[in-house]
């Protein structure tokens, strides 16, 4: 399955260090992964993520090529630009969720397992099916998961801002 994990010694370190209770860990594990939300999906003041079309790490996702786009016309499918990744019963988008939350770790991923294995398969490339409407058709990979240097900061400043104001 792919998401991105939420966790890591520097933040569980901190959790620690902090001596923060259960409670308010995951308080604020869930606001870090409402954020990593939002940064994978591009939204708000992010300015990478599925819908700026953009890697974490602001690489452009390589544009759809001719044949995919006449595919579209043809099946009279219109789309915005963040309809780049291949869709199934909804976007990959708006499949982007927080799967769990606990004391230790925030789980951002898709949901759904044939929406995983579609935002699986797009962060890695991949090759269509020989038998596909264009066989053997390399598709690129479009990293979906990753943390930003501006997500990262956004950590940085929610932490701070959860010390400041827990009582």
């Amino acid at each position: 399955m792919i998401s991105k994990q939420v966790r890591g010694p520097e933040l569980h370190d901190v959790c620690r260090h902090l001596e923060l209770k259960v409670e308010q860990r995951i308080l604020l594990l869930t606001e870090l992964a409402k954020l990593t939300k939002k940064a994978l999906r591009g939204e708000g003041r992010f300015l990478t993520g599925i819908k700026r079309r953009t890697e974490p790490e602001g690489t452009p996702f390589e544009p759809l090529k001719e044949s995919t786009l006449s595919i579209r016309k043809k099946r009279d499918i219109e789309r915005g630009p963040e309809f780049i990744l291949r869709e199934t019963d909804k976007h990959i988008l708006d499949q982007i969720k927080v799967l769990e939350v606990t004391a230790d770790l925030a789980r951002v991923g898709v949901s759904g397992s044939k929406n995983r294995i579609i935002a699986a398969a797009h962060h890695a490339g991949f090759v269509t099916s020989p038998k596909s409407m264009i066989p053997n058709k390399v598709v690129p990979a479009r990293r979906i998961f990753g943390f930003s240097k501006e997500l990262l900061a956004e950590f940085n400043k929610t932490i701070q801002n959860f010390l400041r104001f827990r009582g």
